[in-house]
């Protein structure tokens, strides 16, 4: 490959690219010897989230089933390319061993589910009190839900804090 310098004039928009852009990248297509390249030639070098294996509707996300790994091509503005909060989130589709997974793809994952023994963490600087309770509704990250403590038949506001976790208000 060889750069070839040439007046702005005498080039298109799509000719005009930073050569950053041809580092770890792919062709697109078998191009001609001393053709000039365009951007729609090449496939830039992402990151992105993709399936391992087939998910299913409803499927929770993990490290096992979805990984980041290398994805040439143009990266849709709703890829996701971080894998933190992973087990957070659901998919509301099908989607093929190998897709590139978007925030279309995939929604908040509920938590906690209606009957659930959920552990309640309630604390005030160094002291934390942990008890099992059984969940009355569902809820995901961040919502507030009612526990029922099976000892004493009480029910108690919480939020949800995590898979199966929630904290005292």
């Amino acid at each position: 490959m060889e750069t070839v310098t040439r007046p702005m004039y005498k080039t298109t928009r799509a000719q005009r690219f930073p050569r950053r852009l041809l580092e770890g990248a792919l062709a697109a297509r078998d191009l001609a010897a001393g053709q000039i390249l365009q951007s729609s030639d090449i496939k830039q070098r992402h990151r992105a989230l993709i399936a391992q294996t087939t998910l299913t509707r409803g499927q929770l996300l993990s490290s096992g089933n979805a990984l980041i790994e290398e994805y040439f091509g143009r990266l849709p503005a709703d890829a996701l390319v971080s894998d933190s909060n992973l087990d957070q989130l659901e998919v509301t589709r099908t989607i093929q061993a190998g897709n590139l997974l978007r925030m279309s793809d995939v929604k908040a994952a509920a938590l906690i589910k209606k009957g659930d023994t959920v552990t309640l963490s309630v604390g005030r600087g160094a002291l934390l009190i942990t008890v099992s309770m059984q969940a009355l509704e569902g809820g995901k990250l961040g919502e507030q839900i009612q526990l029922l403590n099976p000892e004493s038949s009480e029910t108690v506001d919480a939020v949800v804090s995590g898979t199966r976790r929630a904290r005292g208000l």
